[in-house]
Formats: structure tokens, sequence, C-alpha cells
């Protein structure tokens, strides 16, 4: 695998992540259960046990920011992964925005297809997978 792929795979990965925990709400994230942050993702308390260390991560405090400045601009996130996991939807779907989005959300969609194909599964099964990181092949499973 080339330099290109690789970084490429890690940036899907990377993308794929936040959009899963820009998609979880707040309360039932594992910080705000153990009371490290409030119902809008602010800190409210520094976390001391590895535990709570573990639960509030660069990555996390970065979604809860990012939650808070994008606001019901969510709402759209997660009707494009609700679309995209109903196959009759799939291929009628025209994303919406400006250029930048748009953009974003046919690679997305792309790097969504190509792991179907690499792993021989249909995209709701990808979409599901990538959402709760497991993807696997069927050899694995």
């Amino acid at each position: 695998m080339s330099n290109l792929k690789k970084i490429e795979a890690v940036d899907s990965a990377v993308v794929l992540l936040i959009v899963k925990k820009l998609t979880k709400p707040i309360v039932q994230t594992p910080a705000y259960k153990l009371g490290l942050v409030n119902s809008t993702g602010m800190v409210i308390r520094v976390p001391e046990t590895t535990k709570e260390k573990e639960s509030l991560t660069v990555l996390d405090r970065f979604a809860f920011k990012l939650k808070r400045l994008l606001g019901t601009r969510l709402v759209s996130l997660n009707d494009f992964l609700y679309t995209h996991t109903t196959p009759d939807v799939y291929n009628q779907l025209r994303p919406t925005g400006n250029l930048q989005q748009r953009a974003e959300i046919k690679r997305i969609s792309k790097d969504v297809s190509r792991l179907a194909e690499q792993y021989e599964c249909d995209l709701e099964y990808v979409v599901k997978a990538l959402l709760n990181e497991e993807l696997r092949t069927a050899e694995e499973e």
C-alpha cells in the first residue's frame, strides 16, 4: 500500500471517528456519565483517574466544541448518515450545501463505497460498522 493510500485511509478513519462523536448525544458519552462535562459539552471537572482521562480525550473535547459551534447543522449530518444507510435513497441522494461541503460529502461517500467493495459487504453494514468501529472481513466473523 502506497503512502498516499495510507494517508487517505487514516484521514477517512479520523473523519469517521469525528462523525461518530458528533452524532452521539453528549448525555450518552462516558464523560457526561462520569460528571466531567455538562449537557452542552463544557468541561466542569478535570479528569483525575485513568478511566476519567480515557473518557475525555482531546478528540472528545474537539467534538464537544464543534457541536457547540455547529448547533442545529448537526441535524443535517444525521440526515445524511440516515440516507446513506437506506439503500433506496442512496442512489437518489443529491448533496446540498456550499461547494466545499458537497465535495466532502462526495469524498466520504466514495470512501464508504470503496470500503464496501474492499470488505465485500453492503453500504449499510459499512456505515454501521464504522460508527461502531468494528469493520471486519467475512472471514473474521
